[in-house]
């Protein structure tokens, strides 16, 4: 799975924090998600801060993966989470999504 800073601001907003409550939950510093936010598309995580917003998806409930892909859908018309997996299963459930891709 591959973050840019855009998909990290869609699972802050996805979670309601704000860009404190974020860094807070995920351990890092303001400024780090600050610049996630402010250079969306154009910024890559580092692979330790990757790992750490994958397990902070993997750990959120339902709802927020909900509004997590429902904010990605929207935004760019891909059906799954970050990384292009064509299907992926929800923890604990046999509910699979297929990713679409638009033209």
């Amino acid at each position: 799975m591959s973050w840019t800073g855009f998909e990290a601001n869609v699972l802050r907003t996805a979670m309601r924090l704000s860009l404190r409550g974020f860094a807070e939950h995920l351990g890092v510093s303001l400024g780090t998600v600050s610049s996630w936010n402010r250079r969306g598309t154009t910024m890559r995580p580092t692979p330790e801060m990757q790992a750490i917003l994958d397990t902070t998806l993997a750990r959120a409930g339902a709802e927020v993966r909900d509004r997590f892909e429902d904010a990605l859908r929207e935004a760019t018309g891909v059906a799954s989470a970050p990384g292009g997996q064509d299907r992926w299963r929800r923890p604990g459930t046999s509910r699979v999504r297929r990713r679409t891709r638009s033209s």
